[in-house]
């Protein structure tokens, strides 16, 4: 068996969040981290202490064009502006309006499913994002 790799890959983006890092390469988003602290987008909670491809399928076919972490989050945009979340429901700033752990990368729905995003932008609290009409979103858990 073949061990996936980004070795051949070129890397366009870094995040770290809190105790989780997040990559996007030319080869797909990568994660690793201790998955009982934050989930890492990949069906459980299992801990990956080597970088880990992220399941293309799960972005349904979207090209991946930008990644970002909070606290206990993560956060990825792909090219036709919607976005990707996943983390633990504590950290309420996924944009789900509700109050569910994601394990995987779940669309975003609701308003925001109607809307071009060209940045997003998460914080320990807070997630910033920007539209393609230049619209500046901003939530915050209200925690602090």
């Amino acid at each position: 068996m073949v061990k996936e790799s980004f070795v051949l890959s070129l890397v366009i983006i870094v995040a770290c969040g809190k105790d989780h890092t997040l990559l996007l390469t030319t080869g797909g988003v990568w994660t690793c981290s201790w998955g009982h602290v934050s989930p890492l987008g990949l069906g459980d909670e299992a801990d990956k202490l080597v970088l880990t491809l992220v399941r293309p399928e799960w972005f349904e076919e979207d090209t991946i064009v930008m990644v970002t972490t909070g606290m206990c989050n993560s956060e990825t945009l792909g090219t036709d502006g919607r976005v990707w979340t996943w983390g633990w429901r504590f950290s309420r700033c996924m944009s789900h309006n509700d109050e569910e752990d994601r394990l995987v990368p779940t669309h975003l729905g609701g308003a925001m499913a109607r809307v071009a995003e060209v940045l997003v932008r998460a914080g320990v609290s807070n997630k910033l994002t920007v539209t393609i009409d230049g619209v500046l979103w901003v939530w915050d858990s209200g925690g602090g």
